[in-house]
């Protein structure tokens, strides 16, 4: 995980709740007693019921899931004054640090993330996108992925610096991104989000979702 957590992802090719029920008692042992929150879709009535049997209990939502037919998608309109377009090479990885600071906060050394992303044999430099300012550089960014084989793609993160924003970069970033999806085989692209009322979730309701699902925080309390 980017953010240095030990995260774990429950994935079942069916609505399998005995598979389920196994695989969160490895978990729970695993936890040895810590607290355990888990985040399923809110529409998966089947597996609510097995997180229940195994005292879970379910609190707020805590994410948004925004998805786009992209079969379609709208060339972007550019601020003017400003560019976009991919990622040039490490030699853009500080200007990259800089928009992800200044947009989620911290003073870690992103570079090594972004150096490790690069050397997957998956990644696609004409995915990740930035918009640059004449003086400032980077002041916005995503990343993107595409599986061509089953056409769908994704979007994380989506940054632009707060210096910049309410400007229109995130749209253009983000439309420059599905077009390039799309010239790669993709036909669905999902972005993530925090729950309505958070910025994002305005930036990706005004690009016209096909879909949005909703995941709640479900407890599983320390003992």
């Amino acid at each position: 995980a980017e953010v240095g957590r030990e995260d774990h992802c429950i994935l079942t090719a069916s609505e399998d709740q005995s598979l389920v029920s196994a695989a969160l008692e490895w978990l729970i042992g695993r936890r040895d007693g810590e607290r355990l929150v888990l985040y399923p879709g809110d529409e998966a009535g089947w597996l609510h019921e097995v997180l229940v049997d195994h005292g879970f209990g379910k609190g707020a939502v805590a994410g948004l899931e925004w998805g786009y037919d992209i079969a379609a998608t709208e060339m972007p309109n550019v601020p003017e004054g400003f560019v976009v377009d991919a990622l040039a090479g490490p030699e853009d990885y500080p200007g990259v640090d800089r928009c992800l600071e200044g947009a989620f906060g911290g003073d870690r050394n992103r570079i090594p993330v972004l150096e490790s992303l690069a050397s997957n044999p998956l990644f696609r430099p004409e995915l990740s996108i930035v918009a640059r300012d004449p003086d400032a550089g980077i002041v916005a960014y995503c990343r993107g992925t595409v599986d061509p084989d089953s056409g769908v793609a994704g979007i994380d993160p989506v940054a632009t610096h707060p210096d910049f924003q309410g400007r229109g970069l995130g749209k253009a970033i983000l439309k420059t991104c599905f077009a390039n999806q799309r010239s790669l085989g993709g036909t669905e692209s999902y972005i993530g989000s925090e729950p309505e009322g958070s910025q994002g979730s305005y930036l990706y309701r005004s690009l016209g979702p096909a879909s949005k699902r909703s995941y709640s925080e479900w407890a599983k309390q320390s003992t």
